[in-house]
């Protein structure tokens, strides 16, 4: 995959800066916000760590955001080839390259520096200060660590590229069923439509087993089930096989072999009550996060959009009545 663009980096930046400010979290294993410069002595292991963890992926520093304090910050200058070299001294054998340096205008007028450093030489040593001891750091959560055996030899097996991934449209719905004579029912359900940016020869595969998700709300937050769908599927025991290049929907999960569109259904992993009913109902905006793995990947894809809730359905039936509630990607 080539390395990305700085029109690619400058969206992502936006993006990231955006949830910080609203949520006090970047929640990307390829960013990380700094509200200074920092230490290029003490931070070299900290960008080891997270080098070779997102290898071959490159990583992002984001200069002049808060994160613990969901703010902006005005970063003291720094001469940024010297910045470089100091950094650079922490390493054997190599740090990982600069591959972009540019500031990234937001829209409140403010700005913030961007440092996007390639990693495909993993894995990067940092020195021991004070010692002749090396080390091969790895990021674990919010922290740094030694790497593992498991972890080295990951560093140095070939890697399946992660697939540029978009959803094209999101949607789901909660129904409440009554009766006369029943307790009313609740039925949730829902689905998306990714277009996979697929350009290698390889064939790719997100497998079921490893998707997962969640929708929160102002008063909300359930875990999802993931299970890739196709409407072909209707009447049918077995998913009839594609022979067409794209994204074909099997009982397993989604097989990519070129660049295309599938679907996944959305359920919910716990039953909905009743009583959780007017809850949902009462949501105006839900937010969907969705992880997608791909087999031979070491990282999983992530993807996020908004629903809106449409107007409120109530159908009479022969024997009750059926409310219904839709929230839609727009």
């Amino acid at each position: 995959m080539p390395p990305p663009t700085k029109q690619q980096v400058e969206v992502k930046v936006h993006e990231a800066v955006a949830r910080v400010l609203a949520s006090g979290a970047v929640e990307d294993d390829l960013i990380e916000c700094k509200s200074a410069w920092p230490d290029p002595i003490q931070k070299a292991r900290q960008l080891a760590g997270m080098a070779n963890r997102a290898t071959p992926d490159p990583i992002n520093w984001i200069i002049g955001v808060d994160e613990k304090r969901q703010t902006l910050t005005t970063p003291s200058g720094v001469e940024v080839s010297d910045w470089l070299a100091q950094l650079e001294k922490q390493f054997d054998g190599g740090a990982p390259a600069l591959l972009h340096h540019f500031n990234v205008t937001l829209a409140s007028g403010d700005q913030v520096a961007v440092l996007t450093f390639e990693t495909d030489r993993a894995p990067y040593v940092v020195k021991t200060a004070g010692s002749s001891i090396h080390e091969v750091p790895y990021r674990s959560g919010t922290g740094t660590r030694s790497a593992k055996r498991a972890e080295l030899l990951r560093m140095l097996a070939p890697t399946v590229d992660l697939p540029a991934t978009v959803i094209l449209s999101a949607e789901c719905s909660v129904a409440m069923t009554e009766r006369t004579g029943r307790e009313p029912t609740i039925d949730w359900s829902g689905h998306i439509e990714l277009f996979v940016e697929h350009l290698s020869d390889r064939t790719a595969m997100m497998p079921n087993h490893v998707m997962s998700g969640i929708v929160r709300g102002a008063g909300v937050d359930a875990q999802l089930r993931l299970k890739a769908w196709s409407g072909a599927w209707w009447g049918t025991d077995q998913p009839p096989p594609d022979p067409r290049p794209g994204v074909s929907a099997t009982k397993d999960g989604l097989l990519i072999t070129a660049p295309g569109s599938g679907r996944i259904s959305l359920t919910l992993q716990d039953e909905l009550g009743a009583e959780a009913y007017s809850d949902w109902i009462a949501e105006r905006r839900l937010d969907l996060e969705i992880q997608l793995g791909v087999t031979g990947a070491s990282r999983a894809i992530h993807v996020r959009t908004a629903m809106r809730r449409e107007p409120i359905d109530s159908t009479p039936t022969v024997s009750g009545s059926e409310t219904r509630v839709s929230w839609l990607m727009r």
